[in-house]
């Protein structure tokens, strides 16, 4: 069906999102970072973007998260590339003061924003939806 790329640097959570969306159909391509995940955005085609707002590396948040990676989907000069569907995902919404993380990236382009934990199925609605309502 749909080729999507996955920015989640929980191994566990983005097996378990890779294998719900291979379930349904869907092929995945995972990156751990925004910068392994905006490469491989440029050099191969995908359908719909997954992206994790905080990103940590040795438990630390660094800046090569979903942020970055929205960003830089957004200004790519090819507007093929630019208006694909992205959806930002988070469980750092649920600690105090950081309520702002998914609305901030709605404002930077997101089309979707989820915090997590969230049920497959309601991952795979927000993906059918958008895909369905993406222009060819």
């Amino acid at each position: 069906m749909a080729r999507i790329l996955v920015l989640e640097d929980n191994w566990v959570f983005s097996n378990l999102i890779c294998t719900s969306l291979a379930e349904h159909g869907h092929e995945t391509k995972a990156c751990v970072d925004a910068s392994s995940a905006l490469a491989a955005f440029k050099s191969e085609r995908f359908d719909l973007v997954i992206a994790d707002i905080i990103i940590r590396k040795d438990g630390v948040p660094v800046a090569d998260g979903g942020y970055s990676l929205i960003s830089n989907i957004k200004t790519i000069k090819e507007a093929q590339r630019r208006y694909i569907p992205i959806i930002a995902i988070s469980g750092s919404v649920h600690n105090e003061g950081m309520q702002y993380l998914l609305v901030t990236a709605k404002g930077l382009g997101a089309d979707v924003a989820m915090a997590k934990p969230f049920a497959p199925h309601q991952l795979i609605a927000q993906i059918e939806t958008l895909l369905a309502d993406a222009p060819d």
